[in-house]
């Protein structure tokens, strides 16, 4: 970290630390605690916790702390760091602390979640920075990790609705959290590019549908997320699809011939230009229209296919009308108010980002 950004965060550290209460009245809004179960509980109010969040996205975005660590775990430590600095430690060393910390961070995770509609014909496939595995092979793999890491052993349920999907498995140096994050948005990719696939081709009819679990069979997200010490199991499967998508040499061959192979790298080395982010929205919502129930919801998704595609990004007048109404109504307090509008403003940015990519 950079020595002038350390001293800018401890002056932003400083002054939150200074205005945070040790006590409620019970007015106060909107607000958050932490060390409740301390003798020294602290609160955020209005202003100040709008700080306190600008803080963190300052630090997951310009120090990217997002390559490893999840907007909880990096609000967690704040709050840490701000108990410190209320007892007297100095900001900016705990900052630079925190910083060297990230650096040699060096937890790893593995991240399996099972997937329904598809069956691999083949060996192992790599999209993206993600693999598609035989079930019934990631199975034992996970038992004896499992064993390794002195935990109890798969039951025979769990290892069964393992054997009867193909899952894909991400691996990244990040906390629990945050591998559990990028294993949802790299695998949601790399569905996207099978749907986008089926959809090209006249042997596959409507009724093959690929996607996690909760996608095809109605069930809760399954996960399995695995690192040296420690083990998270959630246990949920759905019953595998009665047409399933087979991904065969023909499936391959498809695959490159549309280019997917090529754009999938290029996301995953980070060398994709702005166009291939473009594309890669695009494919996303087509591969979201392919799984609505509802005609009103594969038209919604097509339309915003098109205008990722076609539509230019800068919306200013519309979000700051928007804001600012909402802060009008609901804020009470200038502060709040302020901390609406900024709060607003960023949802709505992240709107845009769904459309734009931006």
């Amino acid at each position: 970290m950079h020595p002038s950004r350390r001293e800018s965060y401890g002056a932003r550290l400083r002054s939150i630390a200074r205005d945070a209460i040790s006590t409620l009245t019970g007015h106060e809004r909107p607000w958050r605690g932490f060390n409740l179960d301390s003798e020294n509980p602290l609160y955020l109010i209005g202003a100040v916790l709008g700080a306190c969040d600008a803080l963190v996205q300052d630090l997951l975005s310009k120090e990217r702390w997002a390559a490893k660590w999840s907007e909880r775990y990096v609000r967690e430590r704040i709050e840490g760091v701000i108990s410190r600095v209320r007892a007297g430690a100095d900001p900016s060393e705990e900052i630079g602390k925190l910083g060297t910390q990230f650096s040699t961070f060096a937890d790893s995770y593995r991240v399996l979640m099972p997937l329904a509609g598809v069956v691999l014909d083949t060996s192992d496939i790599q999209i993206g920075n993600v693999i598609l595995r035989k079930g019934a092979e990631v199975a034992g793999d996970l038992t004896a990790r499992i064993s390794a890491a002195g935990q109890v052993d798969l039951d025979d349920e769990i290892k069964l609705g393992l054997s009867e999907f193909t899952v894909a498995e991400y691996s990244i140096v990040a906390d629990p959290e945050r591998a559990a994050e990028r294993a949802l948005d790299e695998t949601r990719r790399c569905i996207d590019f099978l749907r986008f696939l089926i959809a090209t081709e006249p042997r596959w009819s409507d009724s093959v549908q690929v996607g996690f679990c909760h996608d095809v069979g109605g069930s809760e997200w399954t996960m399995f997320v695995t690192g040296t010490q420690f083990v998270h199991l959630l246990k949920s499967f759905a019953s595998p699809a009665r047409r399933a998508y087979h991904i065969d040499s023909h499936s391959v061959h498809e695959f490159a011939r549309l280019g997917l192979d090529s754009l999938a790298e290029a996301l995953a080395r980070n060398t994709a230009t702005r166009f291939d982010r473009i594309l890669a929205r695009a494919i996303h919502w087509f591969s979201d229209a392919q799984v609505q129930r509802e005609s009103e919801g594969q038209l919604l998704s097509l339309v915003t296919a098109l205008e990722t595609l076609f539509t230019p990004p800068k919306v200013e007048r519309i979000r700051l009308a928007i804001a600012e109404g909402a802060a009008q109504l609901i804020g009470e307090a200038y502060n709040d108010r302020i901390w609406l509008r900024n709060r607003v403003l960023g949802l709505y940015s992240k709107r845009s980002e769904i459309s734009h990519g931006g």
